[in-house]
């Protein structure tokens, strides 16, 4: 009983988050579900509209339809790389906001050229305050 009231609470808090005013449009690409499903309450309780798409390819076609402020990314993804993704998003529009999370070291993202295309960086696991950091935040 107390998990089903805790379940209705938090929607209701969603719920009201979305009415007031949206921070940005964010778009989450992982292929691990629970991280996506993770991320998206986290962002959404401050006040963000949260996309998921769980591939690469999948991404790039809703950065197409929903041309999010942010994207984040994983690097390592089950159909296309995210160095590609990163690619193909920039490419349709190169002011994007992009954090790359990844398993992977910082060094790994020097070496393939793609420092100066992301404006963040985290590897896993996931620090959600260092991540909230880098979105815009409630005046």
């Amino acid at each position: 009983m107390a998990f089903f009231l805790h379940i209705k609470l938090i929607k209701s808090v969603l719920y009201l988050k979305l009415e007031g005013e949206i921070l940005s449009n964010i778009l989450i690409i992982d292929d691990e579900e629970l991280i996506c499903w993770f991320l998206q309450k986290e962002l959404q309780r401050e006040g963000h509209e949260v996309f998921v798409a769980t591939n690469g390819q999948e991404g790039v076609e809703k950065f197409k339809i929903i041309n999010p402020q942010y994207v984040i990314t994983d690097l390592k993804l089950p159909d296309i790389s995210g160095f590609d993704v990163i690619d193909k998003i920039k490419n349709l529009n190169p002011n994007i906001k992009i954090i790359a999370i990844t398993a992977w070291k910082w060094e790994e993202v020097e070496r393939n050229g793609f420092k100066n295309s992301v404006v963040g960086f985290l590897e896993k696991p996931l620090n959600v305050s260092r991540l909230k950091e880098m979105l815009p935040k409630p005046c």
